[in-house]
């Protein structure tokens, strides 16, 4: 047993040998221990994931991008593309009842026109059926009407409510005049003058309509019967006309008219008169002939005055 003997003598000595060594360099240390930090830090990091299993998860993200952009494509394609109107479904009746109702009109036999391919005569069709069913839904409409709803007419409206709607009609239209007045219908058109003269135009005038009375005491009236008739005339033409004519001769105020006359004779004598005819003699008085009405004899008259 001496060469295991050696063997164990030996390992010792190279141990204390790694002794010395550590003593010597103490600061050796702390890298030790600033290594320890790394490894807190892994067992922290979560565990890597396989390749294979991340490339699973990755895929459907990339998926759906993928879709949005084909669907981007295809909408950017629609919208270049021309817009071409499909052709519509054929609407109505149905292809076979549309044969059966050929053969009953022998629709078949005519020129131009096959069993198989019966379009041709389908839109005839289409509109008898369209019609019936048109004229069946009519009379279905007449029948349902709800009988116990019953149609109430309108309420004729009261005096009231008549009085107030012309109210607001006459405001209305007083609105609108008063807004013509204001403002006017129509643009001024300038009157082109040909003349330097200015006239002023015809206006209204308001006819006088005094608060009170000016003269305490009314004027007498200076044209009275007594001043209109002077005096009868008594020369031989005149009594000729008092035979003959039965006319009356005044000499009458030279400011007096017929009408005055006429008033002025009835009224001294009581008469009436037809007519009155005045003329104006060369030395300037008034001469009036009065004609006595049909049933007066001017001779009775003439003989009240006096003059025979």
């Amino acid at each position: 047993m001496p060469a295991k003997e050696t063997k164990k003598a030996a390992q010792p000595k190279v141990a204390k040998a790694a002794k010395p060594a550590t003593a010597v360099q103490p600061k050796a240390a702390k890298p030790a221990k600033a290594a320890k930090a790394p490894k807190a830090a892994k067992a922290a990091q979560p565990k890597a994931v396989k390749p294979a299993k991340a490339a699973k998860a990755a895929q459907p993200k990339a998926d759906k991008k993928a879709k949005a952009a084909k669907a981007a494509k295809a909408k950017a394609k629609a919208l270049l593309k021309p817009k071409v109107n499909k052709k519509k479904k054929p609407t109505g009746v149905p292809r076979l009842k549309v044969q059966k109702v050929m053969k009953k009109k022998n629709l078949g036999k005519q020129p131009g026109c096959n069993k198989n391919n019966p379009n041709r005569v389908q839109k005839k069709i289409n509109k008898e059926l369209h019609y019936k069913n048109f004229r069946k839904h009519q009379k279905v409409k007449k029948f349902h009407r709800d009988p116990k709803v019953k149609v109430v007419a309108k309420p004729k409206p009261s005096k009231l409510q008549l009085l107030r709607k012309k109210r607001v009609h006459d405001q209305k239209k007083a609105l609108n005049a008063k807004k013509h007045f204001t403002r006017g219908r129509g643009r001024k058109v300038q009157k082109i003058r040909t003349s330097v003269h200015f006239r002023r135009p015809r206006t209204f005038r308001l006819p006088k309509n005094p608060k009170y009375t000016r003269r305490a005491v009314p004027k007498r009236v200076r044209m009275d019967q007594f001043r209109i008739v002077k005096a009868p005339l008594t020369t031989e033409s005149a009594l000729k006309n008092i035979e003959e004519t039965n006319v009356l001769v005044f000499i009458v105020d030279l400011m007096a008219n017929k009408h005055q006359i006429k008033a002025a004779v009835q009224k001294l004598y009581d008469t009436k008169v037809a007519r009155i005819n005045t003329l104006v003699r060369p030395d300037g008085k008034k001469k009036a002939f009065v004609k006595l009405a049909k049933g007066i004899d001017a001779l009775d008259v003439a003989n009240k005055i006096g003059i025979l």
